[in-house]
This record gives C-alpha cells, structure tokens and sequence, in this order.
C-alpha cells in the first residue's frame, strides 16, 4: 500500500492541475491538466515528432520565411489541435499614409496581425560584437499577453538591425503565466548578443509587456550554455550566406507548443542529441512541412476577419500607444 501511496504521489509532482481563477492580472485562464513529462517522454514525444518530420523531402531553402512561419503556428492552433497555447495578436504600427478609410483601417490591421501575429519586435544597433535595444516596432504587448487566457504564450523574437546592411534575427519568447517566468531561445548560442538579454531583464521591457517586476526572465544560456542548434547544425553548401533562425526557432516553438511545461533544456537537450549533419537535414525537412501546408491549405484564421468594432477597438489601442499627443490624425470613420 505504501508502494502504490508514493507512486501516486510521483505522478501528481509529474502533473499540474490548473483550475479557473482570477490570476494576479485579473485574466481568466484555462481549465486544464498539464503534464510535464518526464525526460524519457520527452524522448518519446521529440521521436515522434521527428518520424512526422521525416516524411518530407529536403528543402533547398536557405533561409525560413518569417511568413510562412507566422502562418505555420496558426496551422498547429487551429488545424492541428495544439492546446494549453496562445498565440497573443500583436501588431506593428501602421503606415498611417495607407490609410484613407475605415476599410483600409481594416485591411492594414488585418494583414498586419496575420503578418506579425505572436511577434515581438525589436530594432537593435551594434555595439562592438554585442548589440543594444533601441526600440520595440510591437505596440500592443502588454494588450496582447493581457488577452491570453490559455497558461503559456509563444511567441517570435524578431531583431531588426537599425543599419539595413546589418542582418536580422530570429529567436523565440515563451511566456508562463502560472510560474510568472518568460524565457528567450536563441537559436546560436545561449551567449549570442547578450545585450538582448539585458533589455529582456530591465522593468523597461517588463513594463512594455505588463509584467510585475516579480516575473523572472530566464535567458538562454540556461538552456544551452555553449552552441545552439543552428550553429551546431550550420547550413548546405550552396548556402553560404544562409541562416536557418526562423527555422530552428519555429520548430523549437513547434516543440513546446507540445510540451509547454516542459524545462527548455528538455528539448534544446533533445535537438542538439541529434548528430550535426542529421540535424541540418531534420530543419531542411521541417522547411518543406511548413511550405507544404501553408501554400496549399486554406487557413481560417480564427477570428481575425474584424468586425467594424473590433477594427475601432485595435485602433484605439494604438492610438494610445502610438498616437498620444497626435492632433493631426482622424480616424476615418470620425472625419467629415
């Protein structure tokens, strides 16, 4: 009797149960049973996920397309089934010279959230071989995370360079609202661009984000303390300009989308187990998976052809976030 006492207690440590409650920011989350798995499921589960993976053909891309990939979490939300995950509908500022009526209002939103749906953007300027955070394109975040009402957020983590011949980059963000923690993948190196890790850590970003300062960050070299899996994997020959961050982190937010309580090391330990040469080749098929879904399937996109009053709803928002003190620009649908 003890035996099977202590064997129910192990498996209740194994699982977290979630009930309906007002959290510390007023926000109604799921109802659900979360697992975290133990790292021999989590073997199984990343096997299973690379036998799906496997039934693609080689890609030749060289670089993952941010779009496709933006289109790809929808697929999984809402063709797929994937569960206990928000994909939060952030927004960058838009061009206020293409708007010139309430129907532009509403096809730039529209196009806008479609485009950039579960990113945090952030424009960096390069400081020696570290970078520094000079201003966040995504206006709406602290609305976005607000809105979630499932226990973890995903979302891109997308790094625009203020001089255009300086690269981009993309990582990942994943936010935990029952452990009050938010984590950064870097698809490089837990080390690459600490200057990033400096931003995400201030009551600056917390602020932008609606975070109390009791939330912990958790940067990525906690995951991965040396290289990551994109480094690790490195690119095709006739890639040698390429790089595969979109990718690695897309498949990355793929797998804990599956195991969202899962530690990040589980699955950083998981990717980088493979074999480099295997691993280039499994990010070289997941490509093809994303393309093949997203060019040929019709998404819904679930609530996000607005309505006139949820078009004045997102515009208000960014009327306060972006327009404070702006006296030269009428929403359309109040000029004359």
């Amino acid at each position: 009797m003890e035996a099977s006492g202590n064997d129910d207690r192990s498996s209740q440590k194994m699982k977290r149960h979630r009930s309906v409650s007002e959290s510390k920011q007023g926000v109604k989350r799921a109802h659900h049973e979360l697992v975290k798995y133990t790292p021999e499921e989590v073997h199984t589960k990343f096997s299973e996920f690379i036998r799906r993976v496997d039934n693609h053909r080689l890609s030749d891309v060289c670089r993952g397309s941010t779009w496709e990939s933006n289109l790809w979490l929808t697929w999984l939300v809402e063709k797929e089934g994937v569960q206990d995950v928000c994909l939060p509908r952030t927004f960058l500022t838009p061009n206020l010279e293409e708007v010139e009526s309430a129907d532009s209002v509403q096809s730039v939103l529209h196009m806008n959230q479609v485009r950039d749906i579960a990113t945090v953007s952030l424009t960096f300027r390069e400081v020696g071989r570290d970078v520094e955070v000079t201003h966040v394109n995504t206006v709406n975040l602290a609305h976005a995370l607000r809105a979630c009402t499932q226990p973890v957020a995903v979302l891109f983590l997308d790094l625009e360079a203020e001089q255009v011949t300086a690269p981009g980059h993309r990582g990942a963000l994943i936010f935990n609202f029952e452990e009050r923690t938010y984590e950064r993948f870097e698809p490089n190196s837990g080390w690459f661009w600490p200057g990033v890790n400096r931003y995400l850590d201030s009551s600056a970003f917390r602020t932008r984000a609606g975070l109390s300062e009791d939330w912990t960050y958790i940067p990525p070299y906690h995951a991965c303390p040396s290289a990551g899996p994109q480094a690790v994997a490195g690119r095709p020959r006739n890639c040698p300009q390429g790089g595969y961050c979109v990718l690695v982190s897309t498949m990355y937010i793929h797998l804990r989308m599956l195991m969202p309580l899962n530690d990040p090391e589980d699955i950083v330990r998981e990717l980088l187990g493979l074999e480099p040469r295997r691993l280039l080749n499994v990010i070289r098929r997941y490509a093809t998976w994303i393309h093949s879904r997203t060019s040929n399937e019709s998404f819904t996109f679930t609530n996000d052809e607005l309505s006139r009053h949820q078009v004045k709803s997102l515009w208000n928002q960014l009327s306060e976030l972006v327009l404070p003190h702006s006296e030269t620009f009428v929403a359309p649908w109040n000029r004359v």
